[in-house]
């Protein structure tokens, strides 16, 4: 479910239009429907943003941790900063995006690429919208098949993704697994930081 923000003016209106474009994470055109009026009675510019399931910097502890499986692709052991996450991602090896022992990265999970928040079809479609994934250096959709919740004092939720084959364990506090459900599908973003 996309969040909401309302904007306050300044931005130039007619009477029967809100004719805008404001810059707030991408452009975005204004329409009578992203406008609502205020209780000052002035009109505000309503904006849908998507809301990110997970979001937090990772920095990379070991590569293929058990030894290397595959020619072009590496698995990441990595730990979050911020909620003191565990991770192993299996990541395609490519030039824009190698990752070495020590790095950190931003790692989104989200469950669209529209700015808006709108579900999409999880086909891509190339063109000149912009996207989430302007944002970021490597994206990959998956569909989440385990989540295997901490029960016990000091236990950690477990969560499974695969990504077409390449897989994601994502562990920690089960307080931060709340936004997920089994079968959902999802995307991960990420960039060097």
């Amino acid at each position: 479910m996309p969040s909401t923000l309302l904007l306050p003016p300044p931005f130039s209106t007619t009477p029967s239009t809100c004719q805008s474009t404001f810059r707030f994470a991408a452009l975005i055109s204004a329409r009578d429907s992203d406008c609502e009026s205020g209780v000052d009675g002035r009109s505000y510019l309503l904006v849908r943003m998507v809301e990110f399931l997970f979001e937090d910097i990772f920095r990379v502890e070991r590569l293929n941790p058990d030894g290397k499986k595959f020619d072009k692709v590496i698995r990441v052991e990595a730990k979050s900063e911020k909620f003191d996450m565990f991770m192993h991602l299996d990541v395609m090896v490519t030039k824009d995006f190698m990752l070495k022992e020590g790095d950190k990265f931003a790692m989104v999970l989200a469950p669209t690429l529209n700015l808006d928040g709108t579900p999409d079809t999880g086909y891509y479609t190339p063109g000149n919208r912009q996207s989430l994934a302007d944002r970021f250096d490597y994206v990959m959709y998956g569909k989440l098949y385990r989540i295997a919740d901490g029960s016990g004092r000091g236990t950690k939720a477990e969560m499974n993704v695969s990504f077409g084959g390449l897989l994601m364990m994502l562990k920690g506090d089960p307080s931060h697994c709340n936004k997920f459900e089994l079968d959902q599908r999802l995307y991960i973003l990420m960039r060097k930081v």
